[in-house]
Formats: C-alpha cells, structure tokens, sequence
C-alpha cells in the first residue's frame, strides 16, 4: 500500500479565508503566523477530511487500531472547530481537497463544507473521488489531532499545591520572621 499524502487545500471561503491555496510539501510543511490568523482552522480542515474507522477498500474495521496511548485514532470535528451556530452556518465553508489516498493508490479528490446534520453545524466531506457508493465520506488514514485539551500532562491535569518539605525547613535556631527575610533576600 502506497501512502496517503495531502497534497493541496484551496479554501474557497471559511471565516477569514477566501481563495487561500495551501501546498503541503513531501515531508513536512510549517504553517506559520500571529495570534488569530486561521492557523488552526487550516489545521482543523487538514484533520477534518480523514478517518481511521473503516478501510473502505477492504470493507474492514480499522477500530482494533490504536494510538501508543491506547486511545482510537478518531478525534470529534469539535474538536478541530469551535462552530459557532451564529456565524458558521451552512454553506460558509467550502474547501477543495487534493491528495494521494493510499487505500487505492491513486490521485483523489474530494470538497468539505459545512452542512447541517441535526441541530448545529459541521463539515462533510462530499464528492470523494476514490469513494465507490457513498461518496461523501471522510479519507481513510490515521490522524491524531493535537490540541491543548489532548496534550494531557501539560492542560489536562489537575495541579494541587503541595507542602515540600525542603522548601520550609527552617535553618536552627532562627525564627519564622528570620526564615522569611533569608527567602525574600533570595538566601533560602
């Protein structure tokens, strides 16, 4: 099986992009910028378009998979956005996809847009080239997507205010108020 490789996103319209190309290279590719200029919305669409749960070329479960951590290789498309109910309404986002899908070992093609299923807002992948019957669906390939939720021990984790030991020994013989005085002095 040869690999899936994104090649090419050209987002017609989402929030503040408009007719935006974005190339992604053969190894990596850096997306780079200040504070509120869509980087992870372009993150967010790069992850949108793809999942781990079935090889549709094989008519097989990929659910046995797992990530190092145990954890399925399936993230929510809420967590690649926030929609906003108000501004991201159906027909705001259209972005046209080209990759390499691995599973067939060919050229494909695909556009994401946001429609409504149910009561809110999300993307679809509609028009998947290398999909036979139902062509709107996602591409098959692993994708974990790293946001600050899923970077556990750094803003997951609950920190509690511990008593150490070593940094309250008192030096003998002196009082609280001595002790408080050496560690504002930056002896301590």
């Amino acid at each position: 099986m040869s690999k899936t490789q994104l090649k090419k996103l050209v987002i017609e319209k989402f929030r503040a992009l408009k007719n935006v190309d974005v190339e992604f290279g053969d190894h990596i590719t850096v997306v780079c910028g200040k504070n509120g200029t869509s980087k992870s919305s372009i993150l967010g669409i790069a992850a949108q378009i793809f999942s781990f749960e079935k090889n549709y070329a094989k008519d097989e479960s990929l659910r046995h998979f797992r990530q190092i951590t145990g954890a399925e290789f399936k993230s929510q498309y809420s967590e690649h956005f926030r929609i906003s109910e108000k501004f991201d309404v159906p027909g705001s986002m259209t972005v046209n996809i080209e990759l390499h899908d691995g599973y067939v070992n060919q050229a494909a093609t695909a556009k994401l847009e946001l429609m409504k299923r149910g009561k809110s807002p999300r993307p679809v992948v509609r028009n998947n080239s290398s999909a036979t019957g139902n062509t709107s669906r996602n591409f098959t390939h692993p994708v974990i997507f790293l946001n600050l939720k899923r970077l556990y021990p750094i803003a997951a984790r609950n920190y509690e205010i511990s008593d150490f030991e070593y940094l309250t020994i008192m030096v003998a013989g002196t009082t609280p108020e001595d002790e408080r005085d050496l560690w504002v002095e930056g002896v301590g």
